[in-house]
């Protein structure tokens, strides 16, 4: 059973857990949230105070055009400062629409350097060229060249299985 997350889009296979819809959707707004904390911590870690990564997710609306995460380039005059990477996180049913999200903001914000797709259903990353190419890519390219910090935004899931971190694995009955 696919369960439709309204706050954030996400759709997670929670069948057999006894779960009724309503808390099923919770679960999956969970999971959601926790991979967006897991990662905004791991770039501030290695990016501040020149970058900072800012949960932008629009709760509530699925089909928002902001991306879950900017990373922000940081000036001393806030003005200055400007989007250089976004990161969306997405399911397999949504990954298309959300690619088509990650091109249209290179136009809308030609700072942007790099978007990224992260699909938690099959723990697979993305960067989202300009033209719409995609390669599986998990670090910035551009942070590395430019400034020579490699920052790899799969780091912080890599010792850890998705679901079973957050507490929905399915549980063998007893």
């Amino acid at each position: 059973m696919g369960v439709y997350s309204t706050n954030t889009g996400a759709i997670c296979d929670l069948s057999g857990l006894g779960l009724g819809e309503a808390a099923a959707a919770a679960k999956a707004k969970v999971i959601h949230q926790r991979i967006l904390k897991r990662i905004c911590r791991h770039i501030d870690d290695l990016l501040l105070p020149r970058f900072e990564a800012v949960n932008e997710g629009e709760i509530g609306k699925p089909n928002s055009e902001i991306p879950d995460i900017v990373i922000w380039s940081l000036k001393s005059n806030m003005q200055h400062n400007k989007p250089i990477v976004a990161i969306e996180i997405t399911t397999d049913d949504y990954e298309q629409d959300n690619k088509k999200k990650l091109q249209n903001l290179y136009e809308k914000y030609p700072t942007l350097q790099e978007c990224f797709l992260f699909n938690y259903e099959s723990n697979t990353w993305k960067i989202v060229c300009r033209t719409g190419f995609t390669l599986p890519h998990s670090h910035s390219s551009y942070l590395n060249g430019k400034y020579g910090i490699y920052c790899d935004f799969n780091e912080p899931l890599v010792d850890c299985d998705i679901k079973n971190l957050f507490g929905i694995a399915k549980r063998k009955r007893t």
